[in-house]
């Protein structure tokens, strides 16, 4: 039986910058309550990885695979 996993994120965890890109987006100084805070991290980290992802993706079709 596989194991069940709860990483939304799959594959993309062993993808060069992946890790890093999340790091830098979450870590960034945010001001208000702890609700705010939260929502303001994860809008961040979301326009950050769709436009990592694009990047990716307009790569790897340049680069042919």
């Amino acid at each position: 039986m596989k194991d069940f996993a709860l990483s939304p994120f799959g594959s993309a965890l062993r993808v060069d910058g992946f890790t890093d890109l999340v790091r830098e987006v979450w870590n960034k100084p945010v001001r208000g309550d702890k609700l705010k805070i939260l929502h303001i991290k994860l809008s961040g980290l979301a326009k950050a990885l769709k436009r990592w992802s694009k990047s990716l993706i307009c790569t790897l079709k340049l680069l042919g695979i």
